[in-house]
This record gives C-alpha cells, structure tokens and sequence, in this order.
C-alpha cells in the first residue's frame, strides 16, 4: 500500500525529524492494526505551525477561589 498525505508541522523540532516519526507512525500504525503492509508514504509539508504556548499554572484558579 502507498499512502500520500499533507502535514502542518510545529517548528518545535527540526523538520526533517518530524517527518521521519510521521513516516514511521504511519508505517506501522495499519501494519499492526490490520496486518496492511505499507510500502511508501510520500509526506508534502505544506505549513508549519507556531509552538503552542505552555500551559497557565494554575495560580488564576487558585487566585478565582480565594476571592
């Protein structure tokens, strides 16, 4: 099976190693489910995305409580 897709990558990392663990997942992922065997995957890259920011701490909740 060859499988063709389109990926908007985060820039958290370098590219190239994005595509290569997408390339992997999606090699096994129907390998191990349904026993399909997939012999290409051609990856387009065609946005990259800006990191989320982290996550609140929590010091608003706390802060919402006291109140």
């Amino acid at each position: 099976m060859q499988v063709a897709m389109a990926l908007a990558a985060v820039l958290d990392r370098p590219l190239p190693d994005t595509v290569n663990q997408v390339r992997r997942s999606v090699i096994h992922a129907p390998e191990q489910a349904l026993g399909l065997a997939v012999t290409t995957v051609d990856i387009i890259v065609v946005d990259t995305l800006e990191p989320s920011p982290p996550p609140a701490t929590g010091s608003a909740k706390a802060s919402e409580g006291e109140a």
